[in-house]
């Protein structure tokens, strides 16, 4: 079953983050999405809301996608700092 998103933003964002992201946080994000939207709709949010809903759920680990190890089944690594001097 495909997946779609509440408006043209959140058609955006997804289209954005299947660029930048590796499949697996990709996939995460869009389960975030999923189980947000259900808790979502339960609790009466629609309209724009919804789809602010999935734009922040889409990009919520994005900062991930440059510190991740590579393409397809990739491990997020957490970035290094310079020590202390």
């Amino acid at each position: 079953m495909p997946i779609t998103f509440p408006g043209a933003v959140a058609d955006a964002a997804h289209a954005h983050v299947r660029e930048v992201l590796d499949p697996p946080i990709l996939h995460h994000s869009v389960r975030v999405w999923l189980l947000a939207d259900h808790i979502g709709r339960r609790e009466g949010v629609d309209g724009i809301e919804r789809e602010a809903l999935a734009v922040a759920c889409l990009f919520h680990d994005s900062g991930t996608a440059a510190v991740t190890t590579g393409r397809s089944g990739s491990r997020w690594r957490a970035p290094t700092r310079p020590a202390r001097s």
